[in-house]
C-alpha cells in the first residue's frame, strides 16, 4: 500500500510510504516491526523519476534522522 507523505514544491518532488510486511527490525532504532511490517519511503520527481529506498523503517521520523 503507497501512501503520499508529502510533497516538496521547490525540490519538484514526493515522498511517498510503501508498506513492506516483515519479521525484521527499524534500519535506525532496532524498533520490530508494528504488526509484522516496516515501511520504505521512496520518492518520486516531477520528472517520473522514483528513487526506491533502500532501507526499512518504523516511523517517518527515525528515516529523517537516518539521513
Amino acid at each position: 500500500m503507497m501512501r503520499l507523505i508529502s510533497r516538496d514544491p521547490f525540490a519538484r518532488q514526493e515522498t511517498l510510504r510503501v508498506t513492506v510486511r516483515t519479521r525484521g527490525d527499524c534500519s535506525w532504532c532496532g524498533a520490530p516491526g508494528r504488526k509484522g511490517h516496516l515501511y520504505r519511503y521512496d520518492t518520486v520527481t516531477d520528472g517520473g523519476t522514483t528513487y526506491t529506498g533502500a532501507r526499512l523503517f518504523c516511523c517517518l521520523s527515525c528515516r529523517d534522522s537516518h539521513q
